[in-house]
């Protein structure tokens, strides 16, 4: 039982029907004594409530309110109406102690206010002092909840509501703070000397914030004198407006505490837009009220010209101080955007003479225009702070894209072409001569903004190319989101270095076009060198086709000779690429474009296969094809066939100068062609006289054929040119033909023979080379008859001649003749096996016959097993 029921009970026990409620200090609630009656309960709901409020209706005669400060109502006595003498000095006398006890309890919650509140006294920071004075009195009067008060100010402690939920609202200020409201305190029953308290309190930490308040801003405006003194020491030499948006954007919040600061500058579309908003708003600055928090923008003017804009956003709206200080801030900032923009002028003209000085100087190092867009497109767009830029091509009605000439394109190496008259930006640019740039994407039209989108770019510009009034190209350039808007500086300088530019590629572009055509001069004389130099149409093919190579720089080329026995187009040769099919080789006239071109007789140029149905895919990746037919006075020699991987990749230069190699080489290839008729006519003949010096001997009958088929198949192993393999042919098919002039007694003898005759048999060689004496054509072929029964080691006849001092054909045709020999049956001895020849071949190898020729014969030999 608590102090205060103890008394209860002593001053009213002898006292029928009375009932208590009352607030119980000590124990933080509202306590009842004897009899609780629905009367009772209703009154009990006025406790915690001022007396001016309490319902006069309610008041009986019987009932009495308790209160300690004649202000709240703190309990109520319900007794007889009989008892009332009785009773009265007892209620003063409940009421003195009522008022004693409280008295201690309030005086113990004040001290653990005074206490908890006491540590904001060590603080400094405002917002922490507010909030460490919230948690305190939260804490010590057991509120269900606390929460700051905006709005209206006011200065006295305001209680509302009824208990249990009563709602107590203190008065403190700050910036937009004007108190702290309790909700449901479960340790305070409204009292005067509790509100006096707690306003006490308020008081003091009201004073101890304001003087917080008041050191922080002389901080506030020593830090700012500070800013404003190391700003303009530090600025006025500034070589980057970079440095000088970073400095006032990181630092200018901790001198004006906002939340954020932007500084917009050279900016020329968002300045163009705050331009027409200042003199619409008329004033200094304009002030902004969004999302709870005011916004203000201050323009800096440079030269009477908007050149930067200052926006601060914070919570509260700016004081006189706060404007004042901001106006310096401006001002000074105007003074060296000023003295900057005077100093990067006078920079930029001088790096842009410089580099354009640097374009021109690099002509010398510079083979190629190809070479020269890729350079100057990687050149021009790092010194003007581009992430891509690049050439754009013109051909007739047409703009060429093509990644070699482009500089930031991260793709593959490809090229597209575009109708002029279909390009939107380009063709304004194209005709009217004058460049364009935009820092905007939305500003383009629909094609273009799509086109550029796909590289993730939204600042575009584009300059023509001129060069003594003819526009010969456009440079494009474009920057990312990330990267600085273009300005006019920028146009300035990009218009001097695309001026420059011009220039150099116009001059590479004439000494190209003189180059061209010295080339293809050169080309001509090399086809007319090879024309001349040989009767074999392999040897014109094969040097054609590799003198192509190193001029023309399309991927496949192959060469056909018209056949009019089987009326077939025959692929003699080709570069480039391995043959899919065997059934490529041939080629009927009116098929596909290569036989087509020979029906019609003329050229055929197909800039894509795709779009062509006369073309026959042999090649995956071929997009273009051109067709050259080779015709010698009406008569179709054959076609000149070229394939390309890109469209429209033959020009009509290039078109013109390889139907010139087919008109220069029809005379040679019919040349060839009348050769190998006649060779063909006169190996035939040889064959002939051949078989009749082999008749007269049935042990030698195809000796020498068989020999020149060994001869013929090592050189071809050896790699030797097509005509040295031809006199080898003959050479082999004649080597005995000297044997004329040798007796039969001798030829066909089983014994044998003695030196005298074997004297006579030597000299066979001699003879057939004799024979051939003054015979046009046979002059080489002389020396390799007259030198097949020489020794590689000097053993040989008739001259004994050794090593290289023998004729390479005459070692070819001497192995070959060995080996026939072995296995060919003799009247003195039966035919040696394949095995046992070859065994003897090795042992007489580098000894009588020249080891290299051994081993490809060897090797040849096992091929077949």
């Amino acid at each position: 039982m608590g102090v205060i029921e103890e008394k209860i009970t002593f001053l009213f026990k002898g006292i029928k029907g009375i009932s208590l409620a009352y607030w119980d200090n000590e124990k933080n609630r509202i306590c009842f004594f004897k009899k609780k009656t629905g009367e009772l309960y209703r009154l009990a709901k006025y406790i915690g409530t001022k007396l001016s409020s309490f319902p006069s209706k309610l008041a009986k005669r019987n009932s009495f309110p308790i209160s300690i400060d004649n202000t709240y109502i703190h309990g109520f006595i319900i007794f007889p109406a009989n008892q009332m003498k009785s009773v009265k000095p007892l209620i003063e006398l409940f009421s003195d102690f009522y008022f004693g006890i409280y008295l201690q309890t309030a005086f113990k919650r004040s001290m653990e206010i005074k206490t908890q509140v006491s540590q904001i006294y060590k603080l400094t920071d405002e917002k922490m002092i507010i909030e460490k004075l919230e948690e305190a009195l939260s804490a010590v009067l057991d509120a269900s909840e606390t929460m700051l008060l905006e709005g209206k100010p006011f200065n006295n402690v305001n209680v509302s509501g009824q208990f249990p939920d009563l709602t107590i609202d203190l008065p403190i200020r700050y910036q937009s703070i004007v108190g702290i409201r309790i909700l449901s305190p479960k340790k305070i029953l409204p009292n005067e000397i509790s509100i006096r308290f707690l306003e006490s309190l308020l008081a003091q930490a009201q004073h101890y914030l304001d003087l917080q308040v008041q050191l922080k801003t002389l901080n506030l405006t020593e830090r700012r004198y500070k800013f404003l003194s190391n700003f303009s020491a530090q600025f006025h030499d500034i070589s980057s407006l970079s440095q000088l948006r970073s400095h006032i954007e990181e630092n200018l919040g901790a001198v004006l505490e906002v939340q954020e600061v932007e500084f917009l500058c050279f900016h020329k579309e968002d300045l163009a837009t705050f331009e027409a908003e200042f003199r619409k708003a008329r004033e200094s600055y304009i002030c902004k009220r969004t999302n709870r928090n005011f916004k203000y923008e201050f323009p800096v003017y440079s030269n009477n010209r908007l050149s930067a804009v200052l926006i601060i956003t914070r919570p509260r709206p700016l004081t006189n101080d706060d404007l004042l200080f901001t106006s310096f801030l401006i001002n000074e900032t105007g003074i060296i955007i000023n003295l900057h923009a005077h100093s990067k002028n006078q920079e930029k003209r001088m790096d842009g003479l410089k580099t354009a000085n640097e374009i021109l100087d690099l002509y010398p190092s510079l083979a190629t225009t190809e070479d020269a867009y890729r350079i100057l497109a990687e050149k021009i767009c790092k010194k003007v702070n581009f992430d891509m830029g690049g050439f754009v091509l013109i051909s007739d009605d047409e703009f060429i894209f093509s990644t070699s000439c482009f500089f930031g394109w991260e793709e593959a190496s490809t090229s597209c072409t575009l109708k002029i008259k279909d390009t939107e930006i380009l063709y304004g640019v194209y005709h009217s001569r004058k460049p364009y740039y935009t820092n905007h994407l939305e500003n383009l039209p629909f094609t273009t903004k799509k086109l550029l989108s796909k590289f993730g770019i939204d600042k575009f510009i584009c300059l023509p190319l001129v060069f003594k009034n003819e526009i010969i190209g456009i440079f494009t350039a474009a920057r990312t989101p990330r990267s600085p808007r273009m300005t006019d500086e920028d146009l300035g300088l990009m218009s001097v270095l695309c001026n420059q530019s011009a220039i150099l590629i116009q001059s590479l572009k004439s000494s190209e076009e003189l180059n061209r055509q010295i080339n293809e001069l050169k080309l001509l004389n090399e086809i007319s060198r090879i024309a001349n130099s040989t009767l074999y149409l392999n040897e014109i093919v094969r040097s054609t086709l590799h003198k192509l190579r190193s001029f023309v720089s399309h991927p496949y080329i192959s060469f056909y000779i018209y056949n009019e026995l089987s009326n077939n187009l025959e692929l003699v040769g080709y570069l480039g690429y391995r043959l899919p099919d065997p059934s490529y080789r041939y080629m009927k006239p009116g098929i596909g474009i290569v036989g087509n071109t020979a029906m019609i007789r003329m050229p055929i140029v197909v800039d894509s296969v795709e779009d062509d149905n006369r073309y026959i895919r042999m090649l995956n990746d071929v997009e273009s094809e051109l067709a050259i037919p080779i015709i010698f006075q009406e008569k179709m020699l054959g076609v000149l066939d070229i394939q390309s991987r890109v469209r429209n990749a033959f020009k009509p230069s290039e078109v013109a100068l390889l139907n010139t190699v087919a008109n220069q080489l029809a005379s040679a290839i019919e040349n060839a062609l009348l050769h190998e008729r006649v060779e063909e006519t006169l190996t035939d003949a040889v064959r002939a006289l051949v078989m009749a010096i082999d008749a007269a001997d049935p042990h030698t009958r195809g000796h020498s054929e068989r020999v020149t088929d060994y001869a013929v198949e090592i050189s071809i192993e050896l790699g030797l040119p097509r005509n040295e393999i031809e006199k080898i042919k003959k050479a082999a098919l004649l080597h005995d033909i000297g044997k004329i002039g040798i007796s039969e007694l001798i030829l066909l003898k089983k014994e044998k023979l003695t030196n005298e005759e074997m004297d006579e048999v030597k000299i066979h060689p001699l003879l057939g080379a004799q024979m051939l004496d003054g015979v046009r054509g046979f002059e080489e072929i002389r020396n390799l008859i007259k030198s097949h029964h020489e020794g590689y080691n000097g053993d040989g006849y008739p001259y004994g001649l050794r090593g290289e001092e023998i004729p390479l054909g005459a070692r070819i045709i001497t192995v070959a003749d060995v080996y026939e020999a072995l296995t060919s049956d003799r009247p003195y001895r039966p035919a040696y096996s394949k095995a046992q020849a070859i065994e003897i071949l090795k042992s007489e190898s580098g000894g009588h016959l020249d080891p290299r020729i051994v081993s490809v014969l060897i090797k040849i030999l096992n091929k077949k097993e």
